[in-house]
């Protein structure tokens, strides 16, 4: 069994493994950030088994952690998620880590490692298409994304969320990726001010994502995310999507309360580790 860092020659392989894993677990096995990290040739490693890829794993710094996220091919032995997560633990040296989990095992193998339970994540779905029940506030209106949209975008976003949470370099990478459709992204502006902002991303075999769901606090509470969201979840029906796919922090109360008003049920949790 064999540890080393991603080499460019790697990707294809990786890329296999994580449809491999969507496949067969029902989700995907790495975040969009991980993947971007990976494609750059970022902090990545895998571990090979018997002369093949049997885990990758994506290393980025963010907030003053190492964050790590992982995957092992399905059927690999649990030598593989042991080796592949304590070579990647190694790679810390001693700085503070999280660790994403999106399976029971790389759960119990993080909390044996001393690690502890700091954030949930619940991924959602809904059948779509669904019944529209809601209107734009007065004095709002919303339309589809352009280049020149990006500050406003980035306002948004980090407004909503808290601190810099994206620079114009994370929205540049993300519109690069094949999925990306401009089409798909739609911003609510109050005169010549943003206000919100939905985005969609569709996957394989008809599921199609809110990617991105964001109000300014300061329009919040005015039904302006319910109705960005079913403006996105009425476009990727109309582009082909059957389900709806969706994230959300578990203590996300008010972002909880719109995807269930919408009919989103959670269907898998994402549990964040930290030591």
């Amino acid at each position: 069994m064999r540890l080393r860092l991603l080499l460019p020659s790697d990707l294809p392989g990786v890329e296999a493994l994580l449809n491999d894993v969507a496949a067969q677990e029902g989700g995907e096995a790495l975040s969009e950030e991980a993947r971007l990290d990976l494609g750059a040739i970022g902090s990545g490693v895998v571990i090979e088994s018997r002369g093949r890829l049997a885990g990758c794993a994506s290393l980025r710094h963010e907030g003053g952690h190492l964050v790590i996220e992982l995957a092992c091919a399905p059927g690999a032995a649990d030598e593989v998620l042991d080796r592949l997560l304590d070579g990647v633990l190694e790679q810390a040296q001693g700085h503070p880590v999280r660790l994403w989990c999106v399976d029971e095992k790389t759960l119990a193998a993080g909390l044996a490692r001393g690690l502890q339970r700091s954030r949930t994540l619940l991924e959602l779905e809904c059948a779509l298409p669904i019944e529209r029940r809601a209107r734009v506030p007065a004095g709002v209106e919303i339309r589809t994304f352009s280049a020149d949209d990006i500050p406003a975008l980035l306002d948004v976003n980090n407004a909503a969320f808290g601190g810099i949470v994206w620079t114009e370099a994370d929205v540049a990478a993300r519109l690069r990726r094949p999925w990306f459709d401009p089409a798909g992204v739609f911003l609510a502006w109050e005169g010549d001010r943003a206000i919100g902002v939905s985005w969609t991303k569709m996957h394989p075999g008809g599921v199609g994502e809110i990617y991105l769901l964001a109000v300014h606090p300061e329009a919040q509470g005015r039904s302006v995310g319910r109705e960005l969201a079913l403006t996105a979840l009425e476009y990727l029906h109309e582009v082909g999507a059957a389900t709806g796919l969706a994230y959300t922090n578990a203590g996300n109360q008010r972002a909880r309360q719109v995807y269930s008003w919408l009919g989103f049920e959670t269907v898998r949790v994402r549990e964040c580790l930290e030591g």
